[in-house]
């Protein structure tokens, strides 16, 4: 690598999704030299097809390290937020009004019922709703839902721009960032990250961080797809005259409808397991209209304004990765967070950080979402 032609950073990120963008900011903050290297633009990826529910009780609703880790990152969010607004001008319009899950179903019912309890040690203030208490808080709600859960300390916020304003973040406290620059390599020596070979030149640093979400095995040889790999998800957008909801409405099949500012809802999300295709399809957009329209009958009268697809990065287990390669001292992972990518960022962000300034995160929960149980599935 000759010292002219090469770009020296202490950490390059790969991946310009909210994962990367937040240990790219948490990084920077503490004055690294930071490059994130987007193969797309910042925000192009799952991250910009996110609804950006804050859902750690309403999607995480079985005890366990996952558990902790999101309400351990939802809590930052406020702070967060805030400090990003404070440093970019740009407002990632968090909502803390609550998540309302519902059962349309009496299975569905049932689960919420039998869950009620985990959701209730975990945050006192959650609340069982019938019916009509249902309609007293969201009055356009359908009465043939048969129940649901209030959680209040989940919210929302708007996922492209909060992942923008810690892009912008990273940039103001120098950080660098390329977009629609393609990695073709991990440079190694002797076992060690040495740098990235990438459509724009060679970058050299000691660390790398890999948040490629759903693409890590196209860039990692020892990752396969059975250990990460796309789950497509189609999503709707519409407008609405008056207003229809003031919080999020969430299914314990993982369907919600999100109110947005300017009277928008968005509607998702569908589930297409292992495919890189990113069509929008009339199968799925009637799903997800006749889901909606059975919780929310009035948005049959709202005007549809888009629809548009995205590939979240799942994993074999449910669970993301977060550490060091087994394979590659100072290459960093931290992808697969599925649908709770935003949700999980704040704290990975930080768990990341601090891991990478050679500081093992205090949490507990940190060493579940190691790296190395991947390889110990796979038998080496």
């Amino acid at each position: 690598m000759g010292a002219n032609t090469v770009k020296e950073y202490d950490v390059i990120v790969i991946g310009g999704g909210v994962i990367g963008c937040s240990i790219a900011y948490e990084l920077a903050k503490q004055h690294k030299k930071v490059a994130v290297v987007e193969q797309g633009e910042i925000s192009s990826g799952a991250s910009r097809a996110a609804a950006g529910i804050l859902g750690a009780q309403a999607e995480v609703d079985e005890e366990g390290p996952l558990l902790q880790f999101a309400l351990s990152s939802r809590k930052l969010f406020k702070t967060r937020v805030n400090e990003l607004r404070e440093l970019t001008g740009i407002d990632a319009e968090l909502i803390e009004k609550g998540v309302l899950k519902v059962a349309t179903t009496e299975d569905g019912f049932e689960e919420l019922k039998r869950k009620f309890n985990t959701y209730k040690k975990w945050d006192p203030s959650v609340e069982w709703l019938t019916t009509s208490e249902l309609k007293k808080r969201e009055t356009m709600l359908s009465s043939t839902i048969k129940g649901g859960i209030f959680l209040p300390n989940d919210g929302q916020l708007n996922a492209f721009k909060y992942t923008k304003a810690l892009a912008y973040g990273t940039a103001v406290y120098g950080g660098n960032l390329y977009e629609h620059c393609h990695v073709s390599q991990i440079i190694e020596e002797n076992g060690s990250v040495k740098g990235v070979i990438t459509s724009q030149g060679t970058f050299a640093a000691s660390s790398v961080v890999v948040t490629t979400g759903a693409w890590t095995s196209k860039l990692l040889p020892y990752v396969t797809e059975k250990n990460v790999y796309p789950v497509k998800g189609e999503c709707m957008l519409f407008k609405s005259n008056k207003p229809l909801l003031q919080r999020t409405i969430y299914t314990p099949e993982a369907f919600y409808i999100v109110p947005k500012a300017g009277g928008k809802l968005l509607v998702g999300a569908t589930r297409t397991p292992h495919t890189f295709d990113r069509a929008v399809t009339f199968g799925g957009m009637s799903k997800l209209f006749e889901k909606a329209k059975e919780l929310i009958p009035e948005l049959s009268h709202s005007v549809f304004l888009k629809s548009w697809t995205g590939l979240r990065p799942q994993t074999d287990d449910g669970w993301p990765y977060l550490g060091e390669s087994p394979y590659m001292k100072g290459c960093f992972l931290a992808y697969g967070h599925y649908r709770n990518g935003i949700l999980l960022s704040a704290k990975t962000g930080e768990l990341m950080r601090d891991l990478i300034n050679g500081t093992q995160p205090k949490e507990r929960f940190f060493n579940a979402f190691s790296p190395e149980r991947a390889y110990s599935l796979k038998g080496g």
